[in-house]
């Protein structure tokens, strides 16, 4: 077992909540004998009682990085852990991003940050988002996004404990730096993911694009390798922007930065993708009043489906395209995650005004077992001009054409409740 350089750890945590869950998560353990993985342990400080809403998505959103950490420093884990093979294959990566930095590689490569990028929980930041977005989106955004995260990490990293006076938000840390660009965010995120796609940590690979979906301009998408799938489909770990949230979003409005929590301090535009377009929407007012309503909307998991095709209807997720086994493995468990706890689905938008939920696992844009998992958690008796829609949605997924076909509409009018 290759040795973790100590200060590349966590060791003392000085969050009080963290601490308290900490103490309670051994304790837990410590009645199961098991090491609980990533999924399991969100699932432990949703459920945990000591915590408000706000409280325990602070700590999803701030602490799981430290939380994986923590994990991949115990020998422990890495000997109970029922598939410790991918986390050794982050290790081994930690040894080549320390080999990288001692012989000055770093350093040539980023003069300004270098003394910063030696450190494990980068890797983990960058295997999280790549198995978040390795198959929605082309692997220059994936590199973006990745650079984004860890410059944002380390200005947390570096105002953590003090308050500079060089500069007072993420944007102007940026700036101060010269950071700013997307040609810097993408170096950095390629770099990391360069690691984990070659030996001894060949985690992903990059594949071009050929065919009809050729993009001259972003001709390359990241793949998982198939030799680890196995392992990551039992230690999945994603990123907290990917997930669903159990308070609130934070209010969007011309002076404050909304959505996920954090948001408040790392300041994304409600408006995402790409900027080289230089579109602008000027009034976002109705946007802002939009997306602050969606995002009030209190949903649930559907445990009646879940439980079922857990069970018995296990045989209905064989009709899902093998390429989707991985998406579909992820839903699951992110619906047993959130089971039994109302939740929040972050929405975004792009410069056209066309809204996204943030989530890509449980949502009303995604998939039919996406949907199908999500109900409202404040529902409401259906009337009759409700149930003449419902009659027309469920006519429309047997092919039938409502309006137009007059056989159809004597059909919908003659359907019992």
């Amino acid at each position: 077992m290759e040795k973790i350089n100590s200060n590349l750890i966590y060791k003392n945590i000085k969050n009080n909540h963290l601490k308290k869950w900490n103490h309670s998560l051994e304790n837990e353990i410590n009645k199961k004998s098991q090491i609980l993985t990533y999924l399991n342990t969100i699932k432990n400080i949703i459920n945990n009682p000591n915590y408000k809403a706000e409280e325990g998505q602070e700590i999803i959103e701030n602490k799981w990085i430290e939380i994986m950490s923590e994990k991949l420093e115990d020998k422990k884990f890495l000997i109970n852990s029922h598939s410790n093979k991918l986390f050794n294959l982050l290790i081994k990566g930690n040894s080549t991003l320390d080999i990288l930095y001692k012989n000055k590689n770093i350093k040539r490569r980023f003069p300004l940050l270098w003394e910063e990028l030696n450190k494990l929980e980068f890797l983990i930041l960058s295997f999280s988002l790549a198995i978040s977005f390795h198959d929605k989106l082309n692997y220059t955004y994936i590199m973006n996004r990745i650079g984004q995260n860890i410059l944002y990490l380390i200005y947390k990293n570096s105002s953590k404990g003090k308050k500079s006076k060089e500069y007072s938000n993420f944007s102007e840390w940026k700036n101060l730096f010269n950071l700013n660009n997307i040609e810097e965010e993408y170096k950095l995120g390629s770099f990391f993911i360069e690691i984990l796609s070659n030996l001894p940590s060949d985690i992903f690979y990059r594949d071009l694009i050929k065919g009809e979906k050729y993009n001259k301009y972003d001709p390359a998408v990241l793949r998982i390798n198939e030799e680890y799938l196995e392992d990551i489909k039992e230690n999945i770990i994603l990123h907290p922007s990917t997930l669903l949230m159990v308070c609130r979003p934070a209010i969007w409005s011309c002076k404050s930065f909304g959505g996920f929590l954090d948001n408040k301090i790392k300041g994304e535009s409600v408006i995402t993708g790409s900027t080289m377009h230089n579109h602008l929407i000027e009034n976002k007012k109705p946007l802002y009043d939009s997306i602050n309503y969606l995002n009030s909307i209190k949903f649930s998991i559907n445990s009646l489906l879940l439980d079922y095709l857990n069970n018995e209807g296990n045989y209905l997720l064989d009709e899902v395209k093998s390429e989707d086994e991985l998406q579909r493995l992820i839903t699951l468990k992110i619906g047993e995650t959130y089971e039994n706890v109302p939740f929040y689905l972050n929405v975004h938008a792009d410069w056209r005004g066309r809204l996204y939920t943030q989530s890509f696992y449980i949502t009303y844009q995604g998939s039919d077992l996406s949907s199908a998992l999500l109900n409202l958690w404040d529902g409401e008796m259906l009337n009759d001009s409700g149930k003449y829609y419902l009659y027309i949605y469920g006519a429309n997924n047997h092919n039938f054409s409502c309006i137009q076909n007059v056989h159809t509409y004597i059909l919908l009018k003659n359907v019992n409740c």
